[in-house]
């Protein structure tokens, strides 16, 4: 038997492996990096939804979105 691990191809990731690859990914993340990762997808999805981004702020306070 080789040595050689066996590439993994695109048709291998059903949706099962899909999620256990970016559960391994995120955890191994440190804090800072999933803040800024969170940060940014949100900032992407409010950028065309700012209704919906109002909505989710409601169970905040602007003092609390100030002051993170």
């Amino acid at each position: 038997m080789s040595d050689t691990k066996k590439m993994i191809e695109d048709t291998d990731l059903t949706i099962d492996r899909t999620e256990r690859l970016a559960k391994l990914v995120v955890d191994g993340w440190d804090m800072e990096t999933l803040v800024d990762y969170a940060e940014r997808c949100l900032n992407d999805y409010y950028k065309y939804d700012p209704q919906q981004a109002v909505l989710d702020a409601e169970d905040y306070t602007l003092e609390e979105l100030d002051n993170g």
